[in-house]
């Protein structure tokens, strides 16, 4: 899912060390709205950091955005955004946002 994201929905240049440290991601909680956040950053939420991708998804009929966030030189979360947003996406409905 946050491969997707960075794919297709970069907000600037992602380094090659950030792509080649996706297979290690580990959640390390999730958001305490009980939406479909996930964070991996060791402090378990993102408490700092910036935007390295942000797009759309589909979940359910549900239109959705996408954060992948970064701090320190590593992504420490993928945010879920919209009304309902618990459920993950469907990869192939993850676009840019200027995608309808």
């Amino acid at each position: 899912m946050v491969e997707r994201v960075l794919q297709v929905a970069p907000t600037r240049e992602v380094p090659d060390e950030v792509l080649a440290s996706l297979a290690s991601l580990r959640v390390t909680g999730t958001c305490k709205c009980g939406c479909g956040t996930l964070w991996f950053g060791p402090e378990g939420e993102a408490s700092a950091g910036s935007i390295l991708a942000d797009g759309r998804g589909t979940a359910d009929g549900r239109d959705m955005d996408l954060i992948v966030w970064f701090d320190q030189g590593a992504i420490v979360g993928l945010e879920l955004v919209g009304d309902d947003a618990r459920s993950m996406p469907d990869i192939d409905s993850i676009r840019p946002h200027d995608v309808a």
